[in-house]
C-alpha cells in the first residue's frame, strides 16, 4: 500500500521518560489502539535515533487500525528534558502533530474536563470554500498536538471521536531549501498557503512583520503528510537537540519512497542505508538530513 499511496509520514517519533502515563494520554483520552508492541531495540533503529539500546525500554505503535500513519511511542530509562520545554515561536524545531478530528467542540469540551491542558479555545475559519474547526492540546512531554476538524468531511474517527494523524509540523528557516529536499524524495506537494498581516502574527505570536508560509507534501488525502511552515523572519534551530534523550515529538519515518530514486537525489544530503527492524523486519532504510538539520528515515 505505501508504493501506491506515495511518500507519506508513516510513523512519528515520541520519546517519554513515564511510559504509563503517556500511554495513558493517548489510549484514554484520545482512544488511540496499539497496533505493535516491542521490549527494547534493535541496533539499527537505535543508530536511527542516535542512542544505545540499553537506553531504550518499551515501545509500542498507537493509532487507527488501517490508517496510513502512527504514533511510535519510545520509553527511555534515562530521559533528558523535554525538546519543546520553553520553546518560541521563532524556534525552528520538530513543532506539531496534528490530529483529524470530528466534533471539535464536543471533544474540546470533554478534553477539558477530563483535565486536558487547552491551549486556548477552538476555532472556526471559513477558506476556499471549506470550513475548518482548530484547536491545541498539550500532551506528555510538551508535545504540541493539533486538533484539525474539515466539517463535511467524510474521514474515519474512533469511539472519541480522533482520527489519524493528518500531517506533521516541521518549522524551517529556509523554505525553498527544505522543498528541495522533499522534492528530491518523491514529495506531492498537496497544498501552499501564505498568510501575513496582524491577525496571523497574533494567532502564532510573531513579532510585526511575521508572515506564515506553508506547503503539504504527502498522498492526496488529508493524512500522513509532511507540513512545512516558515516565518518569513531569522529563525533560531533547535534540530541539533531533536534526538534522544530529549523527550516529546522528535522526528518522523517516511513510507513509499522509491529507495533507488531516493538514494541518489538525496546524495548532496549525505544519506546512510542501515538494516533496521523496529517491529521484528528488517528493512533497507536511509536517514538523511534535511537542510533545516531535521533527520529523517526512509523506507519504502
Amino acid at each position: 500500500m505505501s508504493a501506491a499511496v506515495g511518500l507519506h509520514v508513516a510513523e512519528v517519533v515520541m520519546a517519554t521518560g513515564d511510559f504509563e502515563v503517556a500511554l495513558g494520554f493517548w489510549q484514554e483520552l484520545l482512544g488511540l489502539v496499539i497496533l505493535d508492541r516491542a521490549d527494547g531495540v534493535d541496533i539499527g533503529t537505535a543508530s536511527l535515533w542516535r542512542i544505545e539500546t540499553q537506553a531504550v525500554g518499551r515501545r509500542v505503535l498507537l493509532g487507527r487500525p488501517g490508517g496510513l500513519c502512527a504514533i511510535h511511542l519510545v520509553e527511555l530509562t534515562t530521559p533528558g528534558e523535554p525538546l519543546r520545554s520553553g520553546a518560541g515561536p521563532l524556534d525552528a524545531l520538530p513543532k506539531t502533530l496534528n490530529l483529524l478530528v470530528r466534533d471539535l467542540p464536543a471533544l474540546w469540551e470533554r478534553l477539558r474536563g477530563r483535565g486536558a491542558l487547552m491551549k486556548g479555545g477552538w476555532v472556526e475559519y471559513e477558506h476556499e470554500g471549506g470550513t475548518y474547526r482548530d484547536a491545541h492540546v498539550l500532551g506528555p512531554d510538551c508535545t504540541n498536538i493539533g486538533l484539525l476538524e474539515i466539517v463535511g468531511a467524510d474521514y474515519p474517527v474512533n469511539a472519541q471521536g480522533v482520527g489519524e494523524p493528518a500531517s506533521f509540523t516541521f518549522t524551517v528557516s529556509d523554505m525553498a531549501a527544505e522543498q528541495a529536499f522533499y522534492v528530491a524524495l518523491g514529495g506531492q506537494l498537496r497544498l501552499d498557503r501564505f498568510f501575513d498581516g496582524p491577525a496571523i502574527e497574533a494567532l502564532v505570536g510573531l513579532p510585526p512583520g511575521g508572515s506564515l508560509d506553508m506547503k503539504l507534501y504527502g498522498p492526496g488525502q488529508a493524512a500522513a503528510r509532511v507540513e512545512l511552515v516558515s516565518y518569513g523572519m531569522p529563525m533560531r534551530s533547535r534540530y541539533a537537540e531533536a534526538h534522544m534523550p530529549a523527550t516529546g515529538a522528535l522526528t518522523v519515518h517516511l513510507c513509499g519512497a522509491d529507495m533507488a530514486r531516493a538514494a541518489a537525489a538525496l546524495q548532496p544530503y549525505a544519506p546512510q542505508i542501515i538494516d533496521a527492524a523496529p517491529w521484528g523486519v528488517s528493512r533497507p532504510t536511509l536517514l538523511a538530513t534535511a537542510p533545516s538539520g531535521a533527520r529523517v528515515s526512509i523506507s519504502a
